[in-house]
């Protein structure tokens, strides 16, 4: 095909027909142009089909970790909330003068400090690597962007019950024995109090005021995570809508 267009263009110049030549040379000209613009076309096609099936796996990836990830909330705040009644009651009783000395509690409850754990790998390298601008919906890259913020802030109170549990209301009244094990502390598995000596010492910590105060300041940190956590759900419920929308729209491209 080559040979067959030079040939013709040294015939053309050959037989001094100029004019025609130069038409000729125009019309190749415009053929070589319509092939790279096709080429181009072609390639930018593609380029988009890969785009999209890229951004529709991680929106895809990215929902099944949220909807997973609210599941195992939606548990913790379950727990959390079972927590704030126990303690409710647990104070109720010891407080109240007219419950029975019979009925009311030997030993403190369990504090219900444990924090939720969650898991948001897609989510960390959608942020970090930049990829997040590469999604369409501006709505969704805000919700997403600001996740962070919201997550932090439930975490943060949940972070300062544990260390309260763990540093004050754990050991009062029974402080645990301390071992010095090559420069560092650790708690052994074991109290020198039988059980008998243990009733004893909850009795006598829940008439002192300084330990009330910490079993109500326990119940301020349960309500205060419980309280936290609405803006999370609602956080939760705004972006998996944001998500479905997104997934819907690009699957029917």
């Amino acid at each position: 095909m080559l040979r067959f267009f030079s040939g013709m263009r040294n015939d053309l110049l050959n037989t001094g027909r100029l004019r025609k030549y130069l038409t000729y040379a125009l019309g190749e000209i415009i053929l070589v142009m319509i092939g790279i613009l096709l080429a181009l076309q072609v390639n930018n096609w593609n380029e988009a089909r890969k785009n999209k099936t890229a951004e529709l796996k991680a929106l895809k990836d990215l929902r099944k970790e949220f909807a997973g990830n609210q599941a195992t909330f939606q548990e913790h705040l379950h727990y959390k909330k079972e927590k704030e009644l126990l303690w409710n009651e647990f104070i109720h009783k010891l407080s109240d003068k007219n419950v029975p000395e019979a009925v009311k509690p030997k030993r403190r409850i369990d504090p219900g400090s444990i924090t939720w754990n969650p898991s948001f790998g897609t989510l960390n390298s959608l942020l970090h690597s930049g990829n997040i601008d590469h999604l369409e919906n501006d709505s969704l890259k805000v919700a997403l962007t600001n996740w962070e913020g919201i997550l932090e802030d439930f975490m943060e109170d949940e972070r300062i019950h544990l260390d309260f549990t763990r540093d004050r209301l754990s050991t009062y009244p029974v402080p645990r024995p301390l071992l010095e094990i090559e420069g560092t502390k650790r708690t052994p598995h074991f109290l020198f109090q039988d059980e008998e000596e243990l009733d004893q010492l909850f009795q006598q910590a829940f008439r002192d005021i300084n330990f009330q105060n910490l079993m109500i300041e326990n119940l301020y940190w349960l309500n205060s995570t419980i309280e936290e956590s609405a803006p999370l759900h609602e956080s939760f419920n705004l972006i998996l809508r944001h998500l479905d929308t997104e997934i819907k729209k690009l699957e029917n491209r």
